[in-house]
């Protein structure tokens, strides 16, 4: 179907090159089959031919307001660099989602997570701190953004006191199960991290991240065996996330027995889909 759906688009815009409306639909269908760089090319084609007047958006959301297309459009844009890990383009295209849509929360948490992902966690902070003064409900997802920056920039008891908050609201969001746990690992409350790591995976048990970060505190306590074993459980849960594996422990990223690890099970599954 996704052949035919792409075909359809282009017969669509054979007859008119101009149909903003067709390049946005056919920019998510590439986006959803991980196909960054055609979806990133369709969305600008849609900026370039949308006109102020068009009241169309896509997706429409029930019960949501009706942004405006083309700050829309960069959000998306943006979103795409950060799935391929253009981590600094993403930045660039959430900064021109925030010039148009200033008073939205989303696009100031979208820079901040792009600023992580490049490794600036202090840089981060004040754009979500901008995120949680402009929305109105308090959102455990941004703080929890925000408490990890501040663990990650070496604010320890700002983050301690962000975390407890998190706690105190009784309100987690996904994040908490995978911010949390690390930073309860970095101030040597082990068990802890581990007793918080292990909820998480009961309520989300197929979530990689979650045993991506499992291996990790295994080989932080030398014990390859158990780490190769989680590692091997989340690269079947999710293989395309095992660099998070890197972003969370950059010291990993050289360690030849991981990257062996990751290589094997790619060769073996490779060689199952051919």
């Amino acid at each position: 179907r996704s052949k035919e759906a792409i075909e359809s688009y282009d017969f669509s815009l054979s007859l008119n090159p101009e149909n903003a409306y067709c390049y946005n639909l056919k920019a998510h269908h590439y986006r959803s089959s991980s196909k960054y760089e055609e979806a990133i090319q369709n969305f600008r084609l849609s900026i370039e031919y949308s006109k102020p007047t068009d009241d169309y958006i896509y997706p429409k959301y029930e019960e949501s307001e009706q942004e405006e297309n083309i700050p829309f459009m960069y959000y998306f844009i943006g979103d795409c660099y950060k799935r391929s890990r253009q981590y600094k383009n993403a930045e660039i295209a959430f900064r021109k989602y925030s010039e148009l849509n200033p008073e939205n929360d989303c696009p100031r948490y979208s820079i901040g997570i792009a600023l992580m992902k490049q490794g600036l966690h202090k840089e981060s902070i004040g754009y979500f701190e901008m995120a949680l003064e402009l929305d109105e409900e308090y959102s455990s997802y941004v703080y929890c953004l925000y408490a990890y920056a501040l663990f990650k920039a070496g604010i320890t008891k700002k983050a301690q006191i962000a975390f407890d908050k998190i706690i105190e609201e009784d309100y987690f969001s996904d994040g908490f199960y995978y911010y949390y746990p690390q930073f309860l690992w970095a101030i040597d409350k082990h068990e802890e991290a581990f007793e918080i790591l292990e909820n998480g995976i009961k309520e989300h048990p197929v979530y990689p991240d979650l045993f991506y970060i499992k291996a990790m505190f295994y080989y932080r306590m030398n014990d390859r065996k158990t780490g190769n074993k989680f590692l091997n459980t989340a690269l079947k849960l999710g293989f395309d996330d095992h660099y998070v594996l890197f972003e969370y422990a950059p010291e990993l990223e050289k360690d030849k027995e991981i990257l062996e690890v990751i290589e094997a099970y790619r060769m073996k599954h490779s060689k199952g889909k051919a």
